[in-house]
C-alpha cells in the first residue's frame, strides 16, 4: 500500500507543477489509477514485467505512430538496442531483471517478436 501512496503523491506533484507552469487547472490523470504487481516468471507468458517492457517498446507501432520501432525517436528502444547513448534508462538493471539479450542484434530481434493479443490480459 505504501507504494500506491507514493505513486499518488508523485502524480499529484507532477500535475501541480504542470498546472503552475502552463497556468492550467484540474487533473491530468484518470481518477482512480490502478496498479498491478508485475511478477517475473520463467517464460515470457509468465513474466508480466517483460510483457510490459515489450508492450511499451512496441506501442508506437501498434498505435500507428511509427511504421517500426526505430522510427519512433522518443522510444527507449534506441537506448536498449545500442542505437543511441541515452542516460535515462538503467539498461544494466533492466537487462539483469528482465534477462534481456545483451548483444545488439539479439536485442533488436527479441524486441520485434510479436506479442499475442491475449498477453494484454497480463498487464491490463
Amino acid at each position: 500500500m505504501e507504494l500506491n501512496k507514493s505513486i499518488g503523491v508523485m502524480l499529484r506533484s507532477y500535475t501541480r507543477a504542470m498546472n503552475v507552469a502552463y497556468n492550467n487547472k484540474g487533473s491530468m490523470f484518470k481518477q482512480k489509477t490502478n496498479s498491478k504487481n508485475v511478477n517475473t516468471g520463467l517464460t515470457l507468458g509468465d513474466n508480466s514485467a517483460l510483457i510490459c517492457f515489450l508492450h511499451i517498446l512496441q506501442n508506437p507501432v501498434k498505435a500507428d505512430l511509427s511504421k517500426d520501432l526505430v522510427g519512433w525517436e522518443f522510444s527507449s528502444f534506441h537506448d536498449y538496442a545500442g542505437l543511441r547513448n541515452g542516460r535515462l534508462c538503467n539498461i544494466g538493471l533492466a537487462t539483469e531483471l528482465l534477462d534481456l539479450p545483451t548483444n545488439q542484434k539479439a536485442f533488436i530481434k527479441f524486441s520485434h517478436q510479436t506479442l499475442p493479443d491475449h498477453y494484454q490480459e497480463y498487464i491490463f
